[in-house]
């Protein structure tokens, strides 16, 4: 038998496994899981049931005194109007919210007490006619600073935002002295203010299947307001909502804003209060 040399064997290739895929960067917690919005906008509307509640002065009579709205005038009256806010979110970082209102009341009857307002006399007995108008639109901008609480499985987010804006008053207001007079005011004033909002979000699906998300919010903002002798306002703004699905919800809220001004004889320490029901929707 002749030798033969035989082919060395070729080396076992072990199976490699494919590579595994590349993990995307997980959403920040205020973040759906989907991923963030560059830009982001809410658009907020519904009832606002506001009264308006202060008082109010009209020189240059010493004889001049502070009349109520509520319990000299009674223009207190709750009225339903419409209230809009629009926000834009960028990066969930950055808030810049509008908003615009506007408010109307009147009311007629019989003077209880005595004092003047402006050229009027008004006693015990008069008749009288009360009437006053606030508009306003504003702006603002926040920034979400600082997390205070993150919850298990980022389900739970805590911050806190400060915030400066502006926001344009138009007020008029009017008295008659039925038959015999009648007083009127009008001016424009810029609140120009600063504040921090705290909001909390709550991803509470896990918990309550019905509901997507909880959210809370409240905010205090306060400064002065220019175009008087001397002005100075405030404002809170506060609800919770309810989202049902990721971009659609419903709010129950507050809403305050005062100002107190003297500007030449005429003063007012007061502005509109109460609760605001609505809806937002994310896009």
């Amino acid at each position: 038998m002749s030798g033969m040399s035989s082919a060395p064997a070729a080396p076992a290739v072990a199976a490699q496994d494919p590579p595994a895929p590349a993990l995307e960067p997980a959403a920040p917690p205020h973040m759906p899981a989907s991923g963030p919005k560059p830009i982001e906008i809410r658009l907020t509307a519904g009832v606002y049931l506001p009264r308006l509640v202060g008082n109010t002065k009209l020189g240059p009579s010493p004889a001049a005194q502070d009349l109520d709205f509520r319990s000299d005038i009674d223009l207190n009256e709750s009225r339903a109007i419409p209230l809009v806010e629009v926000m834009l979110v960028k990066d969930q970082l950055w808030e810049v919210q509008m908003s615009g209102l506007e408010y109307e009341t009147s009311r007629t009857g019989i003077f209880e007490g005595s004092s003047d307002y402006g050229s009027l006399s008004l006693g015990p007995g008069d008749t009288y006619r009360g009437e006053f108008r606030m508009s306003a639109v504003g702006v603002e901008v926040s920034r979400r600073q600082w997390r205070f609480y993150e919850g298990e499985d980022d389900e739970v987010d805590l911050f806190f935002s400060p915030t400066v804006g502006a926001r344009l008053f138009d007020i008029e207001q009017s008295i008659e002295e039925v038959g015999v007079g009648r007083e009127e005011f009008r001016a424009d004033y810029l609140h120009a203010y600063v504040g921090m909002q705290m909001d909390m979000h709550w991803r509470s699906k896990a918990t309550l299947p019905w509901l997507e998300r909880y959210e809370i919010e409240a905010g205090i903002f306060a400064g002065p307001a220019l175009g008087a002798d001397s002005g100075f306002g405030w404002a809170i703004r506060a609800g919770m909502s309810l989202y049902f699905t990721e971009d659609v919800s419903v709010l129950f809220g507050y809403r305050l804003y005062e100002l107190i001004l003297e500007d030449s004889e005429y003063e007012i320490s007061g502005g509109l209060q109460g609760l605001f029901i609505g809806g937002t929707i994310r896009f």
